[in-house]
């Protein structure tokens, strides 16, 4: 079978339900174990609390015959006995140690004797002796007589012992003062023993180990091992758990402890691990058996399904591969399947977007020929009915739109503006056509690069005429707020007869040139506009030559109210074509261009052809938009020429200065002073004369002239050829000719009269 990401998704599948029941069998076998845990701890608890009740039984015993033995006022009377005992003596202690004798029967306890400091004789049940024969005779070994000893005369030592160095017996003692006397270092002493061997055998466990401890935690007996008692010595029993896990050696324990009420003495149980989850190990044993054969049954079960669901999708993938022919490489079969229904339902449409397209593209060529006048009328019927278009009616009204800003459609700047065209006629073909169908039969199609619309109404009159202008108007208003764009609509008279549709489509298309002039209607129709009949436009000679003289001086002010008058004149009553429109505007173009060529010295070289004045003027789609265009042009032109004119001023005293500094140089001319001042020579004479009112040769020569007679007045010893060469003239007659020009008399003449 192949390995692919479905079937391996199956297969994850499978494993998360079959790990569902293993991961509910492990939380149930950690609940079991807890409590089955808890369990063996009680049960443990019980154990221990068992063996304390019989040791504290014993101990109970022990206190009793002590509290009977202390409390004897017999014994008092030992106090004073030395030895050697008299006979009389002796048999009152063995009355007394045989009543002794009766109550060890009676209880638990092995002996009971008494230790009297001052004499240093111990009393028992074998009579009076001193402490060396007692313990030799009671214990039969000296061994250990030393720590016996020193127990039984130290008066501090009251309470429970164990001895166990030098003592075979390593028997239990209980001491206790006895009563009746004053609280001294000499009091008798009570000891009841017992053996240990049976507190042992009362200790006794198959399984664990017992530790008694006293209330100030010495060690009473034991069962266990040193390394048990080391570890178990180690735990704080200041914490309140239930159970301790030690290590003791190589042994794991779990130690379970009870205090006594009675005693204070604390009883220890410390069982090996193995032996404490004996019953616990073997229910994990059985649950981690079954958990293995519910994995080991679930993969087998896992792989026959998968194998066995995966056969049929595999037939099905391996269908549609050969069908479609193309290689099947994606991992996941679901992903495969999903792809290739995608693709045909993307494919599906995309060729119902390009059928939709095709088919309005030829229900838009048959509309078409309708409008250029297709006149076979037996194939356009055919036409029509092939694609549901229905005109039913004789009469007929065409109209073109003319989508006249677009730049921001949607409210957004920029785009394409060919894509933005396509969608304003998109959304104006979809709510017009939508608008008109709820009055008439209309359809609206694209006819070579207008929008055009066919209107079928069975009579025309001037409701309906309200209702297509209102249509219109609507569809707008809804461009204009929604999708913030605008257009114009021409529409024709009405027709009678589908052969007559052309006729109207061309009454249109001459209506809508008049979308020029009247650019603030959204509807024109043939009895809005008229074509002027004169074929003439008024602008007279004498307002452009005012445009031209006002554009020249820079006067803003001038060259607008000469525009506003002309403009005024021609579209006032809007009877100009749009075609004599355009011409007019043009003509006011060019008087502008003149003005500008005239000056062009002055302002820049390529100053004309920065402007761009021609490309600023076309691409205006209204009347009113050329005015505003040109109303711009002849302000910039003018605020340029006004700018200029401060640097004219200075020019011309530069000029001046130039002429009295060199007025003597013979080679002086307008080309040189052009060329010192950086400028043309017929610039420079124009401004010098615009400005002063007098040529630059004239000033030249009118001030060579006042020289020659300030010379004539201060040096009369001169000729004048020499005042002439003073002067800057280096030919005498050419001297005596500009002189006489400006004085009226000759240089010589001149001089007479002043003599």
């Amino acid at each position: 079978m192949r390995i692919r990401k479905t079937t391996t998704l199956w297969i994850i599948s499978y494993i998360l339900v079959l790990v569902l029941p293993i991961v509910i069998s492990f939380v149930t076998y950690i609940s079991v174990e807890r409590m089955m845990l808890s369990q063996v701890t009680r049960n443990n608890r019980y154990i221990v609390e068992g063996k304390m009740q019989s040791i504290d039984s014993l101990i109970s015993d022990i206190n009793e015959v002590s509290s009977s033995c202390v409390n004897d006022d017999e014994l008092s009377e030992f106090t004073g006995y030395r030895l050697p005992l008299s006979p009389l003596q002796r048999y009152d202690v063995f009355k007394f140690t045989n009543k002794w004798q009766t109550i060890s029967r009676a209880s638990r306890i092995d002996s009971v004797y008494a230790y009297f400091p001052e004499s240093g004789l111990i009393i028992s049940t074998m009579g009076v002796n001193t402490c060396e024969l007692f313990y030799l005779s009671h214990f039969g070994t000296k061994e250990g007589f030393r720590e016996w000893y020193d127990y039984i005369t130290d008066s501090s030592n009251v309470g429970f012992k164990t001895l166990s160095q030098g003592n075979q017996k390593n028997l239990f003692y209980v001491c206790r003062t006895i009563g009746g006397f004053d609280i001294s270092d000499n009091n008798p002493i009570l000891i009841a023993e017992v053996e240990i061997r049976k507190l042992l055998e009362a200790l006794t466990d198959d399984d664990g180990s017992f530790f008694v401890f006293d209330d100030n935690n010495n060690l009473v007996v034991s069962t266990g091992t040193a390394e048990a008692l080391e570890a178990i010595a180690n735990i704080d029993w200041s914490n309140c758990a239930e159970y301790f896990n030690i290590r003791a050696g190589d042994e794991n324990l779990v130690v379970s402890s009870v205090k006594s009420a009675q005693s204070q003495w604390r009883y220890v149980y410390a069982v090996n691990r193995s032996r404490y989850m004996r019953s616990i190990i073997g229910a994990r044993t059985i649950n981690y058996i079954g958990i293995g054969l519910s994995v080991l049954l679930g993969i087998i079960l896992i792989k026959i399904s998968v194998k066995r669901n995966h056969k049929p999708l595999e037939q099905l993938v391996e269908r549609l591969r050969k069908g479609s022919g193309r290689v099947h490489d994606e991992p996941d079969d679901y992903r495969y399947l999903d792809r290739l229904i995608n693709n045909v339902i993307t494919q599906r449409d995309e060729i119902q977007d390009i059928v939709s397209l095709q088919q309005k593209a030829l229900r838009d060529s048959v509309l078409s020929k309708l409008l250029k006048g297709y006149d076979r009328e037996k194939d356009i019927q055919i036409l029509l009915d092939s694609f549901s278009i229905s005109l039913p009616y004789e009469k007929f009204v065409a109209g073109v739109i003319y989508v006249e800003d677009f730049s921001e459609i949607f409210f957004e700047k920029g785009g394409d503006e060919e894509e933005n065209l396509k969608k304003a006629q998109f959304i104006i073909s979809n709510v017009l056509e939508e608008l008109l169908n709820q009055y008439f039969i209309a359809y609206v199609f694209k006819c070579d690069d207008l929008l055009c619309f066919i209107m079928n109404c069975d009579s025309f009159h001037a409701i309906v005429e309200e209702q297509l202008a209102g249509c219109i108007r609507e569809t707008h208003a809804f461009a204009k707020n929604n999708f913030n764009f605008s257009f114009i609509s021409a529409v024709s008279d009405c027709v009678c007869g589908m052969e007559n549709i052309s006729v109207a489509y061309t009454q249109a298309l001459e209506v809508l040139e008049y979308k020029f002039v009247l650019d603030d209607e959204v509807l024109l129709t043939p009895h809005e506009v008229e074509k002027n009949s004169t074929g003439s436009y008024y602008y007279p000679i004498q307002k452009e030559q005012s445009i031209l003289n006002a554009v020249k001086s820079g006067d803003y002010e001038a060259a607008l109210k000469v525009l506003d008058e002309v403009i005024d004149r021609n579209f006032r009553d809007n009877h100009m074509s749009g075609q004599l429109a355009r011409c007019f505007i043009f003509d006011i173009l060019c008087t502008i261009i003149k003005s500008v060529d005239e000056i062009s010295s002055e302002t820049d070289a390529i100053y004309l052809e920065n402007l761009n004045l021609y490309s600023r003027i076309t691409e205006c789609t209204s009347v009113a938009a050329m005015r505003e265009e040109l109303i711009a042009v002849v302000k910039e032109i003018c605020n340029t020429i006004s700018k200029n004119g401060k640097k004219r001023h200075s020019l011309i005293e530069r000029v001046m200065a130039y002429v009295q500094d060199n007025f003597n140089d013979k080679s002086l001319s307008v080309a040189s002073i052009a060329e010192q001042c950086g400028t043309t020579p017929n610039y420079l004479s124009l401004i010098f004369k615009q400005n002063t009112g007098k040529g630059l040769l004239d000033y030249i020569s009118g001030y060579r002239v006042e020289k020659a007679k300030e010379l004539f007045m201060a040096e009369r010893n001169m000729s004048i050829e020499e005042v002439a060469e003073a002067v800057g003239y280096s030919n005498v007659r050419t001297f005596i000719r500009v002189f006489s020009k400006y004085e009226n008399v000759t240089p010589a003449k001149y001089r007479q009269n002043i003599i």
